[in-house]
């Protein structure tokens, strides 16, 4: 007599969700002092340091640190001037998403979760083993 074992896999995965159209228009987040630093500081660096792409990171980030009060200002106001600039962009960008009706939500039950595989397998033993029963 040989022995069958069944089991039954079942794997669930959940689906992602595409994209909507209002993020596409959704203004991007401001910068901050360093950002504008390094935007400036990086394509000179790179082109006299010859090491990874780390090291440069490393450096400009030392020179960050070590720049005196009166240049990091100069960074700092640009970044002052972003961040309004942001903020100008996200009070259109709500107001326009409060103008438009809301969509219905889709109910969060078993639509989300898609099953990829339901199998039921069947493994015999090998004739001759010590399976044998």
């Amino acid at each position: 007599m040989e022995a069958i074992l069944t089991y039954h896999s079942r794997t669930e995965v959940k689906k992602r969700k595409p994209k909507k159209n209002s993020h596409l228009t959704k203004p991007k987040k401001n910068r901050t002092g360093y950002t504008f630093y390094f935007i400036n500081q990086f394509p000179k660096i790179k082109a006299y340091k010859f090491g990874s792409q780390k090291e440069i990171l490393m450096h400009i980030g030392y020179q960050w640190r070590n720049l005196s009060c009166f240049r990091k200002s100069i960074y700092e106001k640009k970044a002052a001037k972003d961040k309004e600039r942001y903020l100008k962009e996200m009070k259109i960008y709500n107001d326009k998403q409060k103008s438009v009706p809301e969509e219905k939500k889709e109910q969060k039950g078993n639509k989300n979760i898609r099953v990829l595989s339901t199998s039921k397998r069947t493994f015999q033993s090998i004739p001759g083993s010590i399976n044998k029963m």
